[in-house]
This record gives structure tokens, C-alpha cells and sequence, in this order.
């Protein structure tokens, strides 16, 4: 078990606009963030040390959490700032395993749930207001229900090594299994900043002639998924969109040598 808080400071906007009055930027200094982590958890061996399991349950209370954000200024329009949100909760569990079946055959898997949302808007009056005076204004209160951004309640990785021994060497297969759930990229969960959720194969194999060498061949994203892995939208007259889409299938080789002992 451990605990640990940490902070991050406070500041203002570092980048002043030409011709823009200097007190605007008095109502955008922030307050420092301040957090209070606890976790608990546990490493065990069964089974002869063929498996190994791990857990760990975690809780993170952040006050005053710092978000980026965008002021409206009638001069120069949208300034990129940071500002305080909310006091909010992170807590979840994470699960690992491994199993030995045998000596030339291991799964590996691991799962982790996440809960992240808002305890309480500080905003005066408890309404935070993103992107004002935009197309995609938000005005986030206590009552709406918002995810923090990048926090997808599950994450599932699952994985296999297999090595076969013949009289020219030992060929080891490795294959893996991804998932991500879904999540949004903005505090104001917009529908555009969603992100489904996603799901990737990969494989790859190897081949150990000697000691010192190995030759090792694979393939990410072996179904050739066209994941949207990041979206974003710029504020201005007219909001922009944008979108990250993952690399397709991709098939790569590569040999490794070590001199010496």
C-alpha cells in the first residue's frame, strides 16, 4: 500500500497578443492543482511459480484540476490558457496474470477498469465555461455527466507466446490482442471528440539459429483497422475538426546481433 500528493503549479498565459490590454490576463491567472493518491494492491506466485497474479486498486483526488482552455478576447479572439475545473475523482482497478502452461507455452493477459469523472465544478457559481464566445461553447455544470478526457473504463490486453524447437533453431510466436474502450479527448465531450472503441491483432516471429542471433518478423494491426485513435477541435469563427485515423497493417523485419559473450 502507498500514498502520495503532489502539486503542480499555478500561472498565467505566457503569450500576450499584440495590442491587447494587459489586465484582460488578471482574470486568467489560475491556482495551483493539488492531488492525494492512495493505492493498495498485491504480487502473488501459484502453482509452483507457473502463475503469477497481480492487483492493484487506486484512488487519485485532484483539487482544483488544471485543464487547457481558451479565453475569448474582443482584440486578438481565441487565447490559449490554462484554467481550474473542477475537484474530481480518478479511481479504478488493474488486473495482471501470467501462466506458464508450459515450458515452451506462456499467456499473458491484463485488464483494467477506470472510473474518472467531476466532483465539483469551482467555478464561480458552479459553471465552467469552455471555449466562450464560440461556435462550440460549453457550459459545464455539476449536474452534466462528464468524462475526464483519454479515460476509457476498460483496457484489455491479451497474449500468447508459443516456441517450437527444431534442429536449425527455435521459432517463437508471439501473438497479441488489444482493446481499448471508448473515450472522448475534450472535457466537453463533444460528440466529434469521441473516440469508439478499438481493437487490434498483432503477430509476430522469430527466429533464434544461435544464441546471438535472432530474426525476428511481424505484423501490426493485422486486420488492417482504420481506427479513429484522436480527434480534436480548434476553436476560431468557424470550428475545425480534426482526426487521427492508426496506421494500417504494417509489416515490418528485423535482425538482431550481439558480439561477445
Amino acid at each position: 500500500a502507498q500514498f502520495s500528493d503532489g502539486f503542480r503549479s499555478g500561472g498565467f498565459p505566457a503569450r500576450t497578443p499584440p495590442g491587447v490590454n494587459p489586465a484582460f490576463f488578471e482574470d486568467l491567472v489560475y491556482d495551483p492543482e493539488f492531488v492525494d493518491s492512495f493505492e493498495i494492491g498485491a504480487k502473488t506466485t501459484l502453482f509452483d511459480g507457473a502463475v503469477r497474479a497481480n492487483i492493484a486498486l487506486f484512488r487519485s483526488e485532484y483539487t482544483d484540476q488544471q485543464i487547457n482552455a481558451t479565453a475569448d478576447n474582443p482584440v486578438s479572439g481565441p487565447v490559449l490558457t490554462v484554467a481550474n475545473l473542477a475537484d474530481s475523482v480518478i479511481q479504478g482497478v488493474e488486473l495482471e496474470a501470467n501462466w506458464l502452461v508450459t515450458d515452451d507455452f506462456r499467456i499473458d493477459a491484463s485488464v483494467g477498469y477506470l472510473d474518472a469523472e467531476l466532483d465539483e465544478i469551482t467555478a464561480e457559481g458552479g459553471v465552467f465555461i469552455l471555449n466562450d464566445n464560440s461556435n462550440i461553447r460549453r457550459d459545464i455544470t455539476n449536474d452534466d455527466d462528464i468524462e475526464l478526457p483519454n479515460s476509457p473504463t476498460w483496457q484489455l490486453n491479451i497474449g500468447a507466446n508459443y516456441s517450437i524447437h527444431t534442429g536449425i533453431g527455435e521459432f517463437r510466436n508471439r501473438f497479441d490482442f488489444i482493446y481499448e474502450g471508448t473515450q472522448n479527448t475534450s472535457i466537453g465531450n463533444f460528440n466529434f471528440t469521441q473516440l469508439p472503441s478499438t481493437s487490434r491483432f498483432n503477430y509476430f516471429l522469430t527466429f533464434i539459429p544461435t544464441d546471438n542471433i535472432e530474426i525476428t518478423g511481424g505484423v501490426r494491426n493485422l486486420t488492417n483497422e482504420e481506427d479513429v485513435i484522436g480527434a480534436a477541435l480548434a476553436v476560431g469563427p468557424g470550428a475545425v475538426g480534426s482526426n487521427l485515423i492508426r496506421r494500417g497493417r504494417e509489416a515490418f523485419g528485423q535482425i538482431k546481433f550481439v558480439f561477445g559473450q
